[in-house]
């Protein structure tokens, strides 16, 4: 039968899997900037608030903005 439970020991946990903003920002020094979609602006800083690092956002044009690491 498919939906049994089976208990299985000695399983190593897989490695934890980064989103891709934050493997993007975690090389930042402070001052560094990225030009980004107006889209992407809340995953990315939530991404830099992930390693601790705050963040500065200015809206460039309609289409794009730019992110700041701050601190």
């Amino acid at each position: 039968m498919t939906d049994e439970v089976i208990l299985e020991k000695n399983i190593p946990l897989p490695e934890t899997i980064l989103g891709k903003w934050v493997n993007l920002t975690k090389p930042m020094a402070v001052g560094d900037s990225l030009k980004v979609p107006n889209a992407n602006v809340s995953s990315i800083i939530n991404a830099m608030k992930s390693h601790g690092f705050k963040a500065t956002c200015r809206k460039i044009d309609d289409d794009s903005s730019r992110l700041w690491r701050a601190a």
